[in-house]
């Protein structure tokens, strides 16, 4: 194939300037979006390599959704390896190779930009590490896969760090022995879709959550954003060994993390809570409801609720139920941590049923304070609570205290709902 059929006249016509100080490169795209934008990415990814690469060194080209090796492209020796036509010319193999996974681009709706990040991370320090390498990738940080969708970042979820500190075999997204290392590695993370995030915190943990991960394979993150012309400045040089200022907390808990839309409006924990009680015409048949909990940062806090004696209890193992569902903003992260439940169908608040467990992070000497608030339409009561365990029990004892109603030990703490609203 004559490399000009493919490529557009503007890359083919670019003349190259003197080399900058490169590195190798790996660039992992995906073929779920529209062909033109990904033509361009790839004739983008082939410019930098052809401009930046210095005689001996590579760059490979991954279908970055099925983690398939697509082609390398190497500087020719000589006088080739003066002219950017020349170095394109000489890698037409590889320019062949590209063209087809291109031209069969197409859109999947909702999944635009799918890319599987986990396994190619894997697949790279297993039989890729190079060394001093920069990894390009562009696709949604919204890894869904349909196998496996209870870890699905759809609906606006985010693993806790338990899944990047476990093994492979217990979260796609684990991290620990697996073979090989990124170490010397950086990743340069180019965003495809602007509305990935509902939130502020929504988008911040979508970037801490790559961040880390990236961190936990030996990587760092040299830029994670949706402006391409700044990923490729970065991705010239040798990305400032940082990690994230909130680091992996290795858990042994696996949670995903829902968050929740930003509405603009003012939220549960910024209203001014009532004084007087609610009448009993408003808590008899309360809806909408939300019931939500704020605490100290560096401990791990799970609220229990459950909406009538016979429904399910929701919680983070059980986040969606048809009486509502279970939205964590944090866990351990460097603010207070916010859980709340919003419910679906009116309820008698005398028949819920709430439960706060001390599961785990930092020891508290003095036992775990925090403040517990109920919703009823937009008015917010709130109560304090404290938990006496000095260290969280990871859950232990959560059938007696929800279910049974009994304090089965001191990282545990019931709290009477009617008592919250001031109707007891």
């Amino acid at each position: 194939m004559h490399f000009h059929t493919f490529l557009s006249a503007a890359l083919v016509s670019t003349l190259l300037a003197m080399p900058a100080a490169a590195r190798d490169m790996i660039f992992g795209l995906s073929p779920h979006q529209d062909r033109a934008d990904l033509q361009a990415q790839v004739e983008r990814a082939l410019l930098h390599a052809a401009e930046h690469l210095q005689v001996g060194e590579i760059a490979l080209f991954f279908d970055a959704a099925q983690n398939r090796l697509l082609g390398q492209f190497t500087v020719p020796q000589g006088k080739a390896a003066g002219n950017t036509r020349a170095r394109l010319q000489a890698n037409s193999t590889l320019i062949a190779a590209l063209k087809p996974f291109v031209e069969g681009a197409e859109p999947v709706l909702g999944r635009i930009g799918q890319i599987n990040l986990p396994g190619f991370l894997r697949l790279l320090r297993r039989a890729y590490a190079m060394g001093d390498a920069a990894i390009i990738v562009i696709g949604t940080p919204v890894h869904d896969d349909p196998r496996a969708p209870s870890v699905s970042f759809r609906g606006a979820r985010v693993p806790n760090d338990g899944h990047i500190a476990a093994t492979a075999g217990q979260s796609p997204y684990g991290t620990a022995g697996l073979p090989g290392s990124l170490e010397g590695m950086d990743l340069f993370f180019g965003v495809i879709g602007a509305d990935t995030a509902v939130s502020t915190a929504h988008a911040y943990h979508l970037e801490r959550f790559w961040t880390v991960s990236a961190e936990a394979h030996g990587a760092h993150m040299g830029y994670f954003g949706a402006d391409l012309g700044t990923l490729f400045r970065l991705a010239q040089g040798d990305a400032p060994d940082r990690r994230h200022a909130v680091p992996l907390v290795a858990t042994d808990k696996l949670e995903m993390l829902q968050f929740a839309a930003d509405t603009g409006a003012v939220t549960l924990y910024e209203a001014r809570p009532q004084e007087a009680p609610a009448a009993q015409p408003l808590w008899q048949a309360a809806q909408p409801v939300s019931v939500g909990i704020t605490w100290a940062p560096g401990v791990d806090l799970d609220l229990y609720v459950r909406p009538t004696p016979t429904a399910d209890v929701i919680y983070y193992g059980r986040d969606n139920t048809e009486h509502g569902r279970l939205f964590k903003d944090f866990t351990i992260s460097p603010g207070t941590g916010f859980e709340t439940v919003t419910l679906s169908q009116a309820v008698d608040l005398s028949q819920l049923e709430i439960a706060v467990n001390y599961y785990g992070g930092a020891v508290s000497p003095n036992g775990v304070t925090g403040e517990l608030r109920i919703a009823i339409g937009d008015q917010v009561w709130a109560m304090p609570f404290h938990i006496p365990a000095t260290s969280g029990n990871k859950g232990a004892g959560a059938e007696a205290a929800v279910v049974e109603r009994r304090v089965p030990n001191g990282a545990w703490v019931l709290i009477d709902p009617m008592r919250v609203i001031g109707a007891e």
